[in-house]
């Protein structure tokens, strides 16, 4: 009797850690990201060569830096994340990206986002016009799939000293604004049908970072937000979804009775722009 208590125990806590572990707030609905704990990256100075010249024919410096500590980041930071937003034309880019930002004005100079493993942050180059080199630059490894940032100390370009500006004159890591994990301008392209304003862009990253939302939940917000209490500019917004869907499936303009029928699909929360699309594609 003791045995078999025992056993009903156990089979409940491996249940709840199962029920956990498939319940786990996720990226685009997929389980969610290894937590892996991250050292503060050590950037140091490795030469600057001022003899670069341009395709274009102008001057360019070459500026060559590394990350000392680079063996005490895991390979799990660098894995291919197709589930995450693509860099360019490659969608299958690296889970974390290197940014290098410069230090007095906190603009990004430079950033690597195929990076196939720690060792690739040993060394690492690349060439800034001659007119625009920063005085200090610091990097920021961000793992776009928890939304941390991890940034380093701050060098000279001119020699590697430290700096004053950057990360330890008063910079964090929260400071930099990185793209999460969850990217707010899919989840309102794909109920608007179209990029966001810097104020909605915004409003939706913050959400994603403070409630852990995923791809498919933050779409499911976004269009519940336009759904709620419509007023006469969201069903007017309504109609524009569907038209933008019809020209992009190339139909032409859509009719009124076409317009009213997928508004009430938006309205009753079945429909959204890529819903409307992809139908329209299939017809």
């Amino acid at each position: 009797m003791f045995k078999r208590v025992i056993c009903v125990l156990t089979l409940v806590a491996c249940a709840s850690v199962v029920e956990a572990q498939r319940t786990a707030p996720g990226v685009g609905g997929r389980p969610a990201p290894a937590e892996v704990k991250v050292a503060r990256p050590l950037l140091t100075w490795k030469g600057l060569d001022a003899t670069v010249k341009g395709s274009d024919g102008k001057p360019y410096v070459g500026l060559t830096l590394g990350v000392t500590n680079y063996a005490a980041f895991p390979p799990i930071l660098f894995e291919r994340a197709p589930e995450l937003p693509p860099c360019g034309e490659n969608k299958s880019a690296a889970r974390s990206w290197l940014r290098v930002f410069d230090a007095a004005t906190r603009r990004e100079v430079y950033n690597y986002c195929a990076l196939a493993g720690p060792s690739e942050l040993r060394t690492f180059s690349f060439n800034v016009a001659r007119a625009a080199l920063p005085t200090g630059v610091y990097v920021v490894l961000e793992d776009r799939a928890t939304g941390r940032r991890y940034s380093s100390n701050c060098v000279s370009t001119a020699d590697g000293t430290p700096c004053k500006q950057g990360p330890e004159g008063g910079l964090t890591g929260t400071e930099v604004l990185a793209q999460p994990a969850v990217s707010a301008e899919a989840g309102f392209f794909a109920v608007h049908g179209r990029e966001p304003n810097a104020e909605e862009a915004k409003m939706w990253r913050d959400a994603v970072l403070k409630e852990g939302l995923t791809q498919e939940k933050l779409v499911r917000r976004i269009l519940e937000r336009l759904i709620t209490n419509p007023d006469v500019y969201a069903h007017g917004e309504m109609k524009m979804i569907v038209q933008r869907a019809f020209t992009a499936a190339g139909k032409g303009w859509a009719g009124e009775q076409q317009k009213e029928y997928w508004a009430n699909r938006i309205l009753a929360g079945t429909a959204h722009y890529a819903v409307i699309l992809d139908a329209l594609k299939k017809q």
